[in-house]
């Protein structure tokens, strides 16, 4: 999933990458499937041609994290490549083994409140 977004991608925006679970910290549950948290790292905003290192953003990022048990879901999403937020990365949980859509948390809300206004 990850090396065929990495060859495809043409700007940081589109770049998706694997976030190690030990980058969060103050996760916090909010629904079923659905936890809130900071990543430590921040995204990716370009490529330092003088370190050969990523330059990241805002460290300390909020982000809304979604855990999915089916890998097959998330390469649909992934390949469908027409995502209504921001999609950073997947991260594993080391404890229950699920997979995890690392989320803007922001776009990822105000959505949500846009979805129910319209709603109800």
């Amino acid at each position: 999933i990850l090396k065929d977004n990495y060859c495809k991608s043409r700007s940081s925006e589109e770049f998706i990458e694997w976030i190690p679970y030990d980058e969060f910290k103050d996760i916090i549950h909010i629904a079923d499937d659905k936890n809130s948290a900071i990543w430590l790292n921040g995204y990716i905003c370009d490529w330092n041609s003088n370190n050969l290192n990523w330059n990241r953003k805002i460290k300390n990022f909020k982000v809304m994290l979604i855990n999915s048990e089916d890998l097959d879901h998330i390469y649909k999403i992934l390949k469908a490549g027409k995502y209504v937020y921001q999609i950073y990365g997947i991260s594993k949980d080391p404890t229950s083994h699920i997979y995890i859509l690392v989320f803007d948390d922001e776009g990822y809300n105000q959505n949500l409140f846009v979805s129910w206004t319209i709603f109800n």
